[in-house]
């Protein structure tokens, strides 16, 4: 997932834990001061989905993990998330080629 410096992005998870419970969900270094991202829960009506807000800090990658049972548990999915200066409209990138959105399920 690519998102720029100075703007936010959003991601939908479908589903839950087998137990039943929500799954945890957060950034896997959201307690350092270098994480570059920060994500947050948006309050939602929707059902089986959750929506998150991943807003850009600084440059750098970390991974958006879900799992079950809490920061420690069975780690159910995963994305990588890519903060970087943003590219001109028309710009070609590597790393854009690399990284694509995606919807944890």
């Amino acid at each position: 997932m690519y998102v720029p410096l100075g703007k936010s992005r959003e991601i939908a998870l479908w589903g839950g834990a087998p137990n039943g419970k929500p799954l945890w969900v957060d950034l896997n270094d959201c307690g350092s001061a270098a994480c570059p991202a920060k994500c947050v829960e948006k309050n939602n009506v929707a059902g089986a989905y959750r929506f998150f807000t991943i807003t850009a800090r600084r440059a750098g990658n970390s991974m958006l993990e879900a799992r079950a049972g809490g920061p420690h548990g069975a780690l159910w999915d995963s994305v990588q998330v890519v903060v970087e200066r943003p590219i001109a409209w028309g710009a070609t990138s590597r790393s854009l080629r690399r990284h694509s959105v995606c919807v944890l399920y």
